[in-house]
């Protein structure tokens, strides 16, 4: 808890953009992010997983690769979930309502203009949590994957974080900057 706890201080409190929690596999890192977001008042307000997750409904373990890694799943993802954090309020935001109308680069620009205005009236920071970027990695699609479409911390609102977690980044020159 003692973790969960620094971790959380770090996104309200820290100068960092951009949280890397990184471990070797079975360390923990998918379980401190899901403590994290499953507090009932999470700082975090939207979660992504880069795999899929283990499913007891599901007859098969599912594939170290899935859709879940391509950016467009993921941008798809990420914007129907701020719509999830925005219910109530898409007009006031001048929230799209279908995706499939933007581009892959409208998409991320809008994303962030979008949670930007959010935080700024919550008065909060606008936290997203990507869970296992390990996986977007090892997908040998790197073309497609969503890494390389993830913003340099320079280039995200002041009012928005990322925590990210994975393996450690030695073992993926694929991770990005």
């Amino acid at each position: 808890n003692g973790l969960v706890n620094e971790i959380e201080g770090e996104i309200l409190e820290g100068n960092s953009k951009v949280l890397f929690l990184s471990g070797i596999p079975g360390t923990g890192k998918t379980n401190i992010i899901s403590k994290i977001c499953n507090k009932r008042s999470s700082v975090v307000d939207i979660r992504y997983y880069a795999y899929e997750p283990i499913n007891p409904a599901k007859e098969y373990l599912p594939m170290d690769v899935s859709e879940r890694v391509k950016k467009e799943h993921f941008w798809n993802e990420m914007f129907s979930q701020l719509k999830q954090c925005l219910k109530g309020s898409l007009h006031k935001y001048n929230v799209p309502l279908q995706n499939c109308f933007m581009s892959l680069e409208e998409k991320k620009t809008r994303f962030f203009e979008i949670a930007s205005m959010y935080a700024k009236d919550t008065g909060c920071t606008f936290v997203v949590a990507i869970d296992g970027i390990d996986h977007a990695a090892r997908a040998g699609i790197i073309a497609e994957t969503f890494l390389a479409t993830l913003p340099r911390p320079e280039y995200i609102p002041d009012n928005i974080k990322l925590l990210i977690s994975g393996q450690p980044q030695e073992s993926y020159p694929n991770y990005p900057f």
